[in-house]
């Protein structure tokens, strides 16, 4: 039989046999056929209040192996769109299981899901029903619609029949593993050794077997010799990669030949070319004036090469800084766009006010007006019409024209594109050759006295030169159903495996923003994908923060800026620097955030020596890049808001680096320890324990863990006050018995149907001088051990007696 995964999905017809009641004329029957068009297409629950629960169930023709589903939508955003919903499948309508809950995003692109196999982890299992229930929709107390909904996967009778023998074997193997597991863990030796011996499968990989084995009997050095082991066969290695990353920082220290490296600056920009392993650096305010030297950085070589000391001598861009600048992969050009710029003329290098981003604390006064004089200057500061000019310039890095600048537009605002803009956001689909320009703060002429001005979302096409304004400050234009609030400071990402645009973060007038926007370039839809981050686990809200994108797995990297506190008032102008690492996760809208070393270091019990640095230190306009092949980031300078014309020159590496197999020995050796010593404070003197306390086990802890540390300090409750009560392995929290190991509480468990954990007849001598409170312990921490280990290599992780109350999976 040809296996199963290599058959192809085909659409799959199916019927609707029951739903709840439905709004006017918005019949289930119109969801069987996609019109997106057509207003009047779709299905609509009759009742939107939470405490009423509406759904329809889908019949297939016949018995399928249903792969995803599909929602289809309509052509524009729509109030009633569903948000949240789960899908529930099964044979027969009584007996579904939950299988997808998940948000459907508010625009008009059809969305895919896959569909869970059985536990997760078995085989696809053939069904006939498929429950959908719709849990909310986009706007509040509106009716919940379902435009079109599609089934994908496999219906050929043959393939299913050969699916159906795979999953019942899949359940008979399953019910054993579970039956095993019970018997070992509950001290049934001899059922489980005459259960084992009958059957041909195996509980789990042989080296957990001899773990287990020494586990129970106390013998701790031959565990961690087996944990040794299993970490040298990639026992550990899914749950390495399951981990959450560490930020491991590297200053780096490489300079040109003439033994130079860029000044100290921020509000410059950098962009990398990953094909010649090339970092490139330009403009910046080094806190008395703005620069226009341009440097490059060999990742390979580790050396800084000074490309011109002025390009403005070069026919490129004059002193800037808050300005943007992009790579374009296919063809090597950087773009240059937007800036606060000197008064005078390009080489004077005269200005000695500072940019608005680059003061070193954020009073308003600071940020709501550009340097006096206007700061737009190349030569020409403003034209007739008291604009400042907007000039747009491209550079060659590759090819006959390598280190040429080309002015593309001396103005951009006369062409149709964004007028004179500073810290807004430039990012380039390089396949469709399109630049993305959006938000930035208008530079004002000196006889515009009104309130700040924002940029909207622009795009340039770099085949035509031609800009079409997509979206204006206020309102919308015919391409896209909603806008974009404006801002500055933000971050900005394309997704180019996806096509859509990522913004986040920023500031409008007084108020950091705590949002995120996705832009889909294709059908110009918008969705608030979170409004508020800070809410969900996230950063607090911030400005002239830094972001780049992995493009494979299309998270999110943010190193902020400027962070406004959770509870302070919005008039509040002091905000906080602070040093942390994030990932964000669009598809899930989920929020982690990478530890900071030096808050660790400063709550642990380790010193670090003097002079050595552990990361950057807290920072805003500063630059970020990162390296797609390498999986490494690269930041320089910045503003560290400690002196008012002091700028940063460090310039940094950073790896995400989950843990290595030691680090996952070391935490298998912490748990096996602390049974250790717990049973040491029993059989020997204080202070043996207490020795073996500070030597063997602190050196298994991870200091720069607050819960290993909490763990750790509370072990020494033990040398003094023995508990009296142990859970019995696979229970939950508060089904804790009591063990005292005595003939009479022996009778009394076996009376009520309790596992008594008494040594059984099949159990040799030594085995069977293990009390029942010392096996359930040891039985405890084998499995505690099992959360480090891949899922195919070891038992069940549910438990059979969990499985009697239909734990861990939700039906219906």
């Amino acid at each position: 039989m040809t296996d199963i995964t290599s058959v192809p999905s085909v659409p799959l017809g199916y019927s609707i046999v029951k739903c709840t009641g439905h709004s006017g004329k918005y019949a289930p029957e119109h969801i069987l056929v996609n019109n997106p068009t057509d207003p009047s297409s779709r299905w609509s629950g009759a009742i939107q209040t939470a405490n009423h629960q509406q759904w329809l169930i889908l019949e297939l023709a016949s018995p399928s192996l249903v792969r995803n589903i599909m929602f289809g939508k309509h052509y524009k955003e729509h109030p009633c769109n569903m948000k949240g919903f789960k899908v529930y499948v099964g044979r027969t309508i009584d007996s579904l299981s939950l299988v997808l809950h998940a948000d459907l995003m508010n625009n008009s692109t059809p969305e895919t899901f896959k569909l869970a196999r059985d536990g997760n982890t078995g085989p696809l299992t053939p069904i006939r029903y498929i429950k959908i229930v719709p849990l909310s929709a986009h706007k509040p107390s509106f009716h919940i619609s379902i435009w079109h909904v599609a089934l994908l996967g496999v219906a050929d009778a043959t393939v299913v029949q050969h699916a159906e023998k795979v999953y019942e074997t899949h359940r008979e193997t399953s019910a054993l593993l579970h039956v095993l597991k019970y018997l070992r863990q509950r001290r049934y030796i001899s059922s489980f050794r005459a259960l084992l011996s009958r059957t041909s499968i195996s509980l789990e990989h042989p080296i957990l077997t001899m773990m287990h084995d020494n586990m129970i009997l106390g013998n701790w050095s031959a565990v961690e010799s087996l944990i040794q082991t299993a970490a040298d066969e990639a026992l550990f290695d899914v749950y390495i990669q399951k981990c959450d990353p560490k930020a491991v920082w590297h200053r780096l220290s490489g300079t040109s030949l003439d033994g130079d490296i860029p000044s100290q600056r921020g509000g410059h920009q950098m962009c990398i070319d990953p094909e010649s392993d090339t970092i490139y650096l330009f403009g910046g305010w080094d806190g008395q004036n703005n620069l226009d030297d341009l440097w490059s950085y060999s990742i390979f070589e580790g050396r800084w090469k000074l490309l011109s000391s002025a390009t403005a001598l070069d026919h490129g861009p004059g002193p800037r800084s808050c300005h943007k600048m992009v790579l374009d992969p296919l063809t090597g050009y950087i773009y240059v766009l937007g800036r606060v710029g000197d008064v005078n003329s390009p080489s004077s290098g005269t200005s000695t006010q500072a940019p608005p981003t680059m003061v070193s604390t954020l009073p308003e006064s600071a940020v709501s007006s550009p340097p006096q004089g206007g700061s737009a200057g190349t030569s020409v500061v403003e034209n007739g019409l008291g604009r400042h000019l907007s000039d747009f310039y491209r550079y060659a890095t590759r090819g006959l024209n390598a280190g040429q600048w080309t002015l593309l537009s001396p103005d951009t605002a006369a062409e149709g594109g964004p007028p004179l803009i500073y810290d807004h956001q430039l990012a380039i689909d390089s396949e469709k050759q399109m630049l993305y320009v959006f938000g930035g703060r208008i530079v004002q002429a000196e006889t515009d006295l009104g309130p700040a001005r924002f940029s909207g979302l622009y795009q340039y096409n770099i085949v035509t030169g031609k800009w079409e304004h997509l979206m204006h400050e206020s309102g919308i234009t015919s391409n896209t159903s909603r806008t974009i609030p404006v801002r500055y400071g933000h971050s900005m990402v394309f997704d180019p495996k996806r096509r859509r645009l990522i913004v986040l973060a920023g500031k409008t007038h007084n108020d950091f923003l705590p949002d995120t926007y996705i832009y889909d370039v294709d059908s110009h839809s918008v969705v608030d994908a979170t409004p508020d981050f800070s809410a969900i686990g996230g950063p607090d809200p911030c400005f002239c923060q830094r972001a780049v994108l992995n493009p494979e797995s299309g998270h999110v990297y943010v190193l902020p800026g400027f962070i406004k506190p959770k509870g302070q008032k919005t008039s509040d102008t002091n905000a906080a620097l602070r040093s942390v690492f994030w990932i964000f996760k669009p598809e899930s809208s989920q929020w982690t955030q990478i530890a900071a070393l030096r808050a660790l270091v400063s709550s642990s019990e380790w010193e670090v020596p003097s002079g050595v640095e552990l990361e950057p230190q807290p920072r805003y306009a500063h630059e970020m890049v990162y390296d797609t092949i390498r999986g490494e980031f690269f930041v320089h300078g910045g503003n560290s808001g400690q002196e008012s014309t002091r700028r940063l020159d460090d310039f940094w590496s950073m790896k995400l680096e989950h843990p290595a197999r030691g680090e996952v020995i070391r935490r298998a050796k912490f748990i096996t320890r602390r049974q250790q010593f717990k049973e040491l404070c029993e059989s020997v003197s204080p202070v043996q324990a207490l020795t073996f306390l500070q030597r063997d086990v602190h050196a298994v802890v991870d200091h720069f863990s607050e819960d290993e540390t909490t763990i750790f300090r509370g072990l020494h409750s033990h040398l003094f006050d023995q508990p009296q009560t142990v859970e019995p392995p696979g229970s939950e929290s508060g089904r804790d018995v009591e063990m005292i190991d005595t003939p009479e509480s022996d009778y009394q468990n076996r009376e009520a149907g309790i596992p008594s954990y008494i040594t059984d007849p099949a159990e040799d001598e030594i085995h069977a001088k293990v009390t029942p409170s010392r096996f359930q312990e040891r039985t405890r921490v084998f499995e505690d051990l099992l959360k480090l280990v891949n899922t195919d290599a070891k038992q069940p992780p549910t438990d059979i007696i969990d499985l009697m109350d239909g734990a861990g999976r939700e039906h219906l």
